[in-house]
């Protein structure tokens, strides 16, 4: 996932994201944050652009750098903050929804057309471009 913050008036900020390598503890402090979400749901939260799955992922990847960071001194307009999935991620999702128990005929059409329009615009991936960890930061 590549995570990019243009804070105006200030220096460009951007991570390669991958939330399988993401420490137990701090997937915990997300789900607290992001309570009564569970991991997975938060992470579908962010597919689906919500506001507050992102700031909280700004926060987590900001908090690696600066460990007093506080949630609430995290605030940002919506347009300073860009979160891309990367083609094979959103593969392995679409798998994972189109088997997904739980879901009915028209829900799983409904996120399977979502994951589609975004394989069709994802970037194929930023191996080499940039360090892909639980946020490692790089600013171009």
């Amino acid at each position: 996932m590549l995570v990019t913050y243009t804070p105006q008036g200030q220096e460009t900020q951007s991570w390669t994201w991958d939330p399988a390598k993401v420490r137990a503890a701090d997937a915990e402090a997300i789900e607290a944050r992001m309570h009564p979400l569970t991991w997975d749901e938060f992470q579908v939260m962010l597919l689906k652009g919500g506001a507050k799955a992102r700031r909280v992922l700004l926060w987590h990847l900001q908090k690696l750098t600066h460990p007093t960071l506080k949630l609430e001194d995290v605030d940002f307009t919506v347009g300073e903050l860009t979160v891309e999935f990367e083609a094979p991620e959103l593969e392995k999702m679409r798998e994972a929804a189109a088997s997904a128990p739980g879901l009915d005929d028209s829900q799983r059409a409904y996120i399977l057309s979502a994951i589609d329009a975004q394989i069709a615009k994802a970037p194929e991936s930023a191996a080499g471009k940039a360090p892909s960890s639980s946020g490692a930061k790089s600013t171009p």
